[in-house]
């Protein structure tokens, strides 16, 4: 947190790296410290991340001398769920749990927000996007890779102790080429979601790089056998055509082309073709797949359990209820904000979707709004704003954000101004004639 304070006020570009790395690979770090030294739980590394992003905070504590601070009505909002949901959680069962769930909701808020206060610096945010999109695809792509092959030792080692020697579907068996890969991250689920935003970035970054290091991001993007994750980003994709320009969609199309050439050599090795293959099958037969079920049965349990608790819970972990997992956003919202916390935090997200002055003709503001919609869909298969998940989602939405400002902010701008120099002196001999 030290270091985050100094590069926040000395180098804010390097604060943003180091804010971003610490949610990509705390999970990883705290995997390697356990295996060399035993198994602790909870880790105080995974604070990490929380602590460094919560330093985005000064931007509206000590904020700039060029322009007052202004908060999106979204952020707003946002914020105001969850102090409800904060001040539920103390008052129904003050704790340290209640604590860090504050922090678990408020960090990747705040993270965001930084991109959309500090707009002016919208270009540098741009060229910041370009270069940690691609070394996010390539750092978490070939190590998932990795993981997925040779089942490092810190990793089996990690997944043993947190599923108490059983094996646990949602992570596939510790095992190389059976195991469900995450990566640098702590759990599928979250992995893809980050793959899937910064693979729909690449789309429209400048970079030489992007076509080489996006086999090992789509080939570990694939492994992880999330459904929702791809389903977002098909979901992403089309909506970022949509609103591409003509010569965007050409880029995106070659490009996903050259990908797909690329990459089924790989998705072709005996070893991992059958196993994608059933995944990708059970898409076309929901209704008889084990997961959908049980989540229907969740759905079915949960919503009676919120339907007579309005007040909900309070921000603490709610991820677990009368032994169900509870796999839904929307549910998790409820249980931690309660209806009048979730009505609130809609109507923030609600004001960002309807909001004027969007930045037109801007690939990268296109695109990460394009990701911000593809996450509102997955709210009915998990929590999407809160965790490394939602550091993405509001990172996204802090660039749409910085995007419209910038662009609102050039269009207000005087134009050059237009001297009355007299005309030459042929030409006035010409009028006098006429």
């Amino acid at each position: 947190m030290l270091i985050a304070l100094v590069l926040y006020v000395r180098r804010p570009m390097a604060y943003l790296s180091f804010a971003l790395w610490a949610w990509l690979l705390a999970p990883f770090v705290r995997r390697v410290v356990d295996y060399q030294l035993g198994w602790e739980e909870p880790n105080y590394v995974l604070l990490t991340p929380f602590l460094v992003s919560m330093v985005s905070a000064l931007a509206i504590l000590r904020p700039s001398r060029r322009a007052p601070v202004q908060l999106p009505p979204v952020a707003i909002f946002s914020m105001a769920a969850i102090a409800y949901g904060f001040v539920i959680g103390m008052v129904l069962h003050p704790s340290g749990e209640v604590i860090y769930g504050l922090v678990n909701w408020l960090a990747p808020l705040l993270f965001g927000l930084h991109f959309a206060l500090h707009w002016r610096d919208y270009e540098a945010q741009k060229r910041w996007v370009a270069s940690n999109a691609v070394w996010a695809v390539a750092v978490l792509g070939v190590y998932g890779l990795y993981q997925y092959a040779f089942a490092p030792a810190w990793d089996t080692y990690w997944l043993q102790e947190i599923t108490g020697g059983l094996i646990d579907p949602s992570f596939g068996t510790p095992e190389p080429f059976k195991i469900r890969l995450w990566s640098t991250l702590n759990s599928p689920g979250p992995f893809a979601n980050v793959m899937a935003a910064m693979l729909l970035l690449l789309f429209v970054m400048p970079s030489r790089w992007k076509l080489p290091v996006s086999v090992a991001g789509y080939a570990s993007f694939l492994l992880s056998f999330v459904r929702t994750a791809w389903i977002s980003w098909m979901l992403g994709l089309l909506l970022l055509l949509r609103g591409a320009r003509p010569r965007l969609i050409s880029r995106i199309v070659t490009s996903i082309f050259v990908v797909v050439a690329l990459t089924l050599p790989v998705l072709s090795n005996p070893e991992i073709a059958p196993a994608l293959s059933e995944r990708i099958q059970s898409l076309t037969r929901i209704g008889a797949d084990e997961s959908f079920n049980e989540r229907r049965e969740m759905y079915r349990i949960v919503g009676n359990i919120v339907l007579h608790d309005p007040f909900g819970h309070g921000l603490r972990n709610q991820e677990i209820v009368n032994n169900l997992v509870v796999d839904s956003g929307f549910f998790v919202m409820l249980l931690s904000l309660g209806w009048l916390g979730l009505a609130l935090y809609l109507l923030g997200i609600v004001t960002f979707v309807f909001r004027k002055n969007r930045a037109r003709n801007d690939d990268l503001a296109c695109a990460a709004e394009a990701i911000c919609f593809a996450f509102l869909v997955q709210l009915v298969g998990g929590p999407v704003f809160s965790g490394v998940t939602g550091a993405i989602f509001w990172l996204c939405l802090g660039l749409t954000i910085s995007a419209d400002r910038h662009q609102a902010a050039q269009l207000a701008e005087p134009g050059p101004r237009v001297l009355d120099l007299p005309a030459p002196a042929w030409k006035r001999l010409q009028q006098k004639r006429v």
